[in-house]
């Protein structure tokens, strides 16, 4: 089952998968208090970030792995520019990783079988999740219902992103979890025709 909160400010959505392993998708800033209690309501066995970004990743809970994107790994350990790019917030040391994603790579429970998709763009090391059985896909800051991620902050490329859009448009995808805005139905195909 996927759990869902959905942010109305500058956190990101944040997803549980419950499953035989209970999987969190993106954590928020850590300074929202309503998805913080969300968060710890749940007994987790893996953390995965879609991106660097401390939006996404300035929650994530202590004592449970984290897996990222390859590309984005070092900077979520050290916190970099990158990852805080020009925001104000409190000092961020870090959060060790556990695993570095590549493309190609897996992530399975009993129900779901999350493959990972290297989509830079956003950031360069940016990934979605793609559960081709079940037709849904977790796309962080790639794309959202009706747009697409920022390309102006630090290692962001306009044309990586087209060409991780024109790649995802040929997947079947019934729903899409976007790291922000609402969950639904997405054309991939009507984003790429928009914004480029």
């Amino acid at each position: 089952m996927i759990h869902e909160c959905i942010s109305y400010s500058f956190d990101s959505n944040v997803f549980v998968i419950r499953d035989s392993k209970t999987i969190l998708i993106d954590a928020g800033t850590g300074m929202t208090d309503s998805l913080n209690r969300f968060i710890t309501s749940f007994k987790l066995d893996l953390v995965i970030n879609t991106h660097c970004h401390i939006d996404h990743v300035g929650g994530n809970p202590k004592n449970v792995p984290i897996a990222i994107g390859e590309k984005d790994a070092e900077d979520l350990e050290k916190g970099t520019e990158k990852t805080i790019f020009d925001f104000h917030f409190p000092v961020f040391e870090g959060f060790k990783v556990s695993k570095k994603l590549k493309d190609g790579d897996v992530i399975e429970t009993e129900n779901y079988r999350l493959e990972v998709l290297h989509t830079p763009g956003h950031t360069d090391g940016s990934i979605c999740l793609y559960d081709e059985a079940k037709k849904i896909m977790f796309s962080g800051d790639t794309f959202f219902i009706k747009g697409i991620g920022r390309t102006d902050l630090p290692s962001g490329n306009e044309e990586a992103l087209k060409e991780s859009l024109e790649r995802l448009a040929s997947l079947d995808i019934e729903k899409v979890y976007p790291g922000h805005g609402g969950v639904g139905k997405c054309d991939i195909e009507s984003i790429l025709n928009f914004w480029f």
